[in-house]
């Protein structure tokens, strides 16, 4: 009769030791996984921050350039200007099947991917 609770005592114990190894690992993979977020995250906005610097820098050089082939300052930025609005006027158009989807995708894959 003491062997069986002996037994019944070891398993109890083995049961809980997986539990919080259960709980640890869960804690550690979604600690893993917020951080992949949060790098690919801050990446992406100093990504973004010098590709938005770029393309300031080369459309005013662009404008520039049109400007003084044209013998117009305002030619050469409203052309530019023109083309963003083209520009911005697709993207709001397609903006479900090129924007939204591919990022939440993205995202999901990020935060779901198993290892």
């Amino acid at each position: 009769m003491e062997e069986e609770k002996s037994n019944i005592n070891n398993l109890v114990d083995h049961a809980k030791e997986y539990v919080e190894t259960t709980v640890d690992l869960m804690k550690t993979e979604a600690v893993d996984r917020i951080s992949t977020a949060a790098s690919s995250f801050a990446s992406s906005i100093i990504l973004g921050v010098t590709g938005v610097f770029f393309l300031l820098f080369a459309s005013v050089g662009c404008a520039w350039v049109i400007a003084h082939s044209t013998g117009s300052k305002a030619i050469g930025f409203f052309s530019v200007a023109a083309f963003y609005l083209l520009l911005s006027i697709i993207i709001y158009v397609s903006r479900e099947k090129w924007i939204k989807v591919p990022i939440v995708n993205a995202i999901l894959k990020l935060l779901t991917d198993d290892k």
